[in-house]
């Protein structure tokens, strides 16, 4: 009689090794390998220097706004408004724009120069951003064959071309090294709250553009003039009595620089620069001097909380 083979036992697969998790501890930065360190990646409280730092710096006109960006050092000013060369005490470069292919070849310069590893300045400050806007305007119109480049397309589409070329070519210099300032004027403007009609200070930028470069600036800034008139007295002799006599009166005329960074402006308080009376002569390193003085009060704090 033969004998029936059993079917043999099937064979269950052996479950891997589960590997105990790392422990993690609480509040402990993260490592970053080697390799990721040479591409960039870092952690820690690490402001840029005054020198990197983008900058949008608006004023009324007559304010001093022209004076402060020419005391910058290592920076090219892009004048659109020729007021640059009344200046008394520039440290600045400065480059009279002539036209809108004139503005395309300094670009191009810059470029260059920032390939070859070559560049002769830290800044570019763009004086003002409404003629500059307006020379834009003009170029587009002739490209999209239109009288005035509102005209074009359907729903904003002029206005939004005409934004985007003029921040494609500032954010284009910030991506070849170049740290920038861009100054516009502020204009009186009549709005309607609540059916009350109110004059307010806006900037006479398109609102599109000012709303995008105060998100891409780390700084927002204006500056304003303060007049203090001191009268000058003499003393003269009528009737034989010394009396004094008012003989005119003497102007003491400051500037006053207030600030707001991108992270106020976000919500993120950061860096706090602000209240700052600057001289004529030297008004960018008076703002640089609190700058780092901000910074490095910022760091030492932070580095005791993490201690503790």
């Amino acid at each position: 009689m033969a004998t029936a083979t059993l079917p043999s036992k099937p064979t269950v697969p052996t479950a891997p090794a589960v590997q105990a998790p790392v422990a993690v501890q609480p509040n402990t930065a993260t490592v970053i390998p080697a390799a990721y360190r040479q591409l960039g990646a870092t952690i820690g409280y690490n402001p840029p220097p005054v020198k990197a730092i983008r900058v949008l710096l608006v004023s009324r006109e007559g304010c001093g706004k022209t004076t402060f960006l020419n005391s910058i050092p290592r920076t090219l000013v892009l004048d659109f408004e020729h007021s640059a060369e009344y200046v008394r005490h520039p440290i600045s470069g400065r480059l009279h724009v002539e036209s809108y292919e004139h503005l395309q070849s300094v670009y191009q310069l810059l470029q260059t120069d920032a390939k070859a590893n070559n560049r002769a300045f830290d800044r570019v400050c763009f004086d003002s951003v409404d003629e500059m806007v307006e020379m834009y305007s003009v170029s587009l119109s002739q490209e999209k064959d239109v009288e005035c480049i509102e005209e074009f397309g359907q729903k904003g589409a002029g206005h939004s071309l005409l934004r985007r070329r003029v921040l494609h070519d500032i954010e284009a210099l910030y991506y070849a090294g170049y740290s920038w300032l861009v100054a516009g004027q502020l204009r009186e403007k009549q709005i309607s709250v609540r059916g009350k009609d109110l004059t307010v200070w806006r900037e006479s930028m398109p609102p599109g553009l000012a709303a995008a470069l105060r998100y891409k600036c780390d700084f927002f800034m204006t500056v304003n003039t303060l007049r203090q008139d001191t009268p000058i007295f003499k003393d003269q002799i009528i009737g034989g009595q010394k009396v004094r006599i008012q003989q005119g009166t003497e102007t003491k005329v400051s500037f006053q620089l207030t600030t707001l960074s991108s992270e106020e402006i976000n919500g993120k308080r950061r860096v706090v620069v602000d209240g700052l009376d600057i001289p004529e002569r030297s008004g960018w390193q008076v703002f640089a001097d609190a700058y780092t003085k901000a910074t490095q009060a910022l760091a030492k704090e932070v580095t005791i909380a993490n201690q503790t």
